[in-house]
């Protein structure tokens, strides 16, 4: 198997994490959500540190409902990735 780099879903889940954060009024990001390639729904929720250190943390939480992106891959599942 060949590593052809990131799958789409978790390409749009950073966008999308990193949307809401940008919008987020507090450590809470609301959920984001957006269609699919090819069908689904991808919805992103989450937290992000607050303070004024330089490390932050971003937890973001996907829900897959029935998503289908530009790879062969479906999904119907819901994952939990923290990115620090």
């Amino acid at each position: 198997m060949a590593y052809l780099g990131p799958d789409g879903a978790l390409i749009q889940g950073m966008e999308l994490g990193f949307d809401g954060f940008h919008a987020a009024s507090s450590a809470n990001i609301d959920p984001q959500s957006a269609d699919g390639d090819v069908s689904g729904t991808l919805t992103v929720t989450g937290q992000v540190d607050q303070g004024s250190s330089d490390n932050k943390g971003l937890r973001l939480e996907l829900s897959l409902e029935e998503y289908i992106d530009g790879s062969i891959w479906t999904r119907t599942t819901e994952t939990t990735t923290t990115w620090s």
